[in-house]
């Protein structure tokens, strides 16, 4: 039993109860749960996606022991054993992670916690491992576990603009976690105070009838009321027996907060004048973006002369090169299957859009202190169509092109980012067939465009564009 429900009345009843005699077939299962975990996410129903990954999760670590012993051996063979458990092992810190955000998604915050945790003990360089890790921790408002994580993840992935954003909420965050116990610390020491034997100002008055002496504007002294009950200056100096656990002290003769710090001349002398300044209009910049050329010819803009960050726009020769690339892709279906020689072919593309929120796109190049680094962020949509050729039944020289034979869909890449490792492989979703297709060309089209086929040649489009957008700027 996975998830909490019975397997037997799952809608993934099959690959539930499915097992692995080897260790390509448990790849086999293993890639059908991911297929079917990433459109459950997609669709938010999370149980289901639980059990998928659990399913995944449990078919491969019964392998692990057997590889981790099989690597003690010698020669060739154990280093082939040594890359099957270096695949195994990556293969799980995916799967573990991506179980930690569903449980981040159904609020159990401890177990996405431990996945997450997991994920980066089976791969220490796997970035999306410490970037859960990071997420899970901030839901739990460990917020030191938290920097640690997305900071590793930024070193692994220092272009990774997202990455940077939540470094800096968690960093945040941790300060104003440490500031609030700081408060509390306070508190408690200051109720302890208030506690002593010290006695209060009320019981100073009742031991003490007699009243406080202020001193006059002609010099001498009286009670007061001869000032008119009205309180003067020097009454604020006056400290009472519990104001010294108010936050109080002299400086200089004045009554001021505890935290008050006066410089001393060698500090004065070491930081300089740090006293506000007001502000001159007539001197004062613009705040547009002005690009001015250096002797270097390069462009720089006027609000960063210091040269420590510089970003370009490139969002539109982005989406350009992207959509030329990815319009090119065909697949041809390879001898020994149902209508071999049959070419999958890219008709249109969609949804080449950012996913952030707004749907903007987004691709720029930034340079930080000298190193170019690629940003970007897109969700594109693949329309595609198969035209079926069955060789036995087509005449000498002659083809068919009836509306029975020709198949459309699509696919959609939602994480192409700068997140991306190159020849990882990219997910996608809501992988849609048109209702004309033939019944008989669905497996056809799950083997050799959902799962493989054109599948795998975009995803190497994909990567081969990502080289070339690095090299080319």
């Amino acid at each position: 039993m996975l998830g909490g429900s019975n397997p037997f009345f799952s809608p993934h009843g099959d690959v539930l109860n499915a097992t692995a005699s080897s260790i390509d077939d448990a790849y086999k299962l293993v890639n059908e749960c991911k297929n079917r975990g990433r459109n459950t996410v997609a669709a938010k129903r999370y149980p289901e996606a639980l059990e998928l990954y659990s399913k995944a999760i449990s078919v491969l670590s019964q392998f692990v022991a057997d590889t981790s012993q099989a690597t003690q051996g010698p020669g060739l063979e154990n280093q082939q054993t040594q890359a099957d458990q270096n695949k195994l092992t990556s293969e799980l810190a995916v799967l573990y992670s991506n179980r930690s955000l569903v449980r981040l998604q159904m609020n159990d915050l401890t177990s996405a916690l431990q996945d997450a945790t997991t994920a980066t003990c089976y791969d220490d360089i796997y970035v999306k491992g410490h970037w859960r890790l990071g997420q899970a921790a901030m839901a739990l408002k460990d917020y030191e576990t938290a920097v640690s994580a997305f900071r590793k993840a930024l070193q692994l992935e220092p272009q990774n603009k997202a990455l940077f954003v939540e470094l800096q909420k968690a960093e945040q965050q941790q300060i104003q976690q440490q500031n609030q116990q700081q408060v509390k610390i306070h508190d408690t020491s200051t109720n302890t105070d208030l506690h002593s034997p010290t006695p209060r100002l009320e019981d100073e008055q009742k031991s003490d009838p007699s009243p406080i002496n202020h001193q006059t504007e002609g010099g001498g002294t009286g009670t007061r009321a001869e000032t008119g009950g009205k309180e003067t200056e020097e009454d604020n100096l006056l400290f009472s027996s519990s104001e010294h656990v108010r936050g109080y002290k002299l400086v200089n003769g004045k009554k001021t907060s505890f935290f008050h710090h006066e410089q001393t001349e060698k500090e004065k002398l070491l930081i300089g004048d740090i006293a506000p300044k007001r502000i001159d209009a007539a001197t004062t910049p613009t705040t547009t973006h002005v690009m001015e050329s250096t002797s270097s010819s390069t462009m720089v803009s006027a609000w960063n002369k210091a040269g420590t960050w510089e970003e370009r726009d490139l969002t539109q020769v982005a989406i350009t090169s992207l959509s030329d690339t990815l319009r090119q892709c065909t697949y041809t279906l390879p001898p020994g299957v149902a209508f071999a020689g049959s070419i999958i072919r890219v008709t249109n593309l969609s949804q080449l859009q950012s996913t952030k929120e707004g749907g903007t796109t987004h691709a720029s190049i930034a340079t930080v202190r000298g190193k170019k680094r690629l940003i970007f962020e897109f969700t594109v949509t693949v329309h595609w169509e198969l035209l079926l050729i069955d060789e036995e039944e087509k005449p000498m020289g002659t083809s068919t092109t009836s509306s029975t034979n020709i198949c459309k869909g699509s696919l959609t890449f939602p994480d192409v980012d700068g997140t991306h490792e190159l020849g990882q492989g990219y997910d996608t979703s809501d992988y849609i067939v048109d209702k004309d297709t033939p019944s008989h060309a669905k497996f056809i089209l799950e083997r050799f465009v959902r799962d493989g086929g054109l599948r795998t040649i975009l995803e190497q489009a994909m990567d081969q564009w990502i080289v070339q957008l690095r090299d080319s700027n």
